[in-house]
């Protein structure tokens, strides 16, 4: 999961694993305020349970929050433990001009 929360208005974001039959949900991460303008990497191992459990992402602002966003991105959910942060560094992209051409 990769996370972007920038602004002064930002509150929290939260991961929280919800039990399915009884509706009661644990905290399994917690990020609160400004984390400045860049994605972060979060890899969550949940805790293992042997009953049916949803996984929820929660975010909230003040509530007069003009001045912030909370964005996600690569939300994956998958069996086992959690792998290790990747070290790749993210690709470049240059854009050039492109120059008209006439075909005849």
């Amino acid at each position: 999961l990769f996370y972007h929360m920038w602004g002064q208005d930002i509150g929290v974001l939260e991961v929280l694993s919800v039990d399915a039959e009884t509706g009661v949900a644990t905290n399994i991460s917690r990020i609160e305020g400004d984390q400045g303008n860049e994605w972060h990497e979060l890899l969550i191992e949940a805790p293992q349970t042997y009953r049916l459990s949803t996984v929820q992402l929660r975010g909230y602002v003040t509530p007069t929050a003009y001045y912030g966003d909370i964005a996600l991105d690569d939300v994956w959910v998958r069996n086992g433990p959690c792998f290790e942060q990747t070290t790749t560094t993210p690709a470049t992209t240059t854009t050039t001009g492109l120059q008209d051409s006439a075909v005849e």
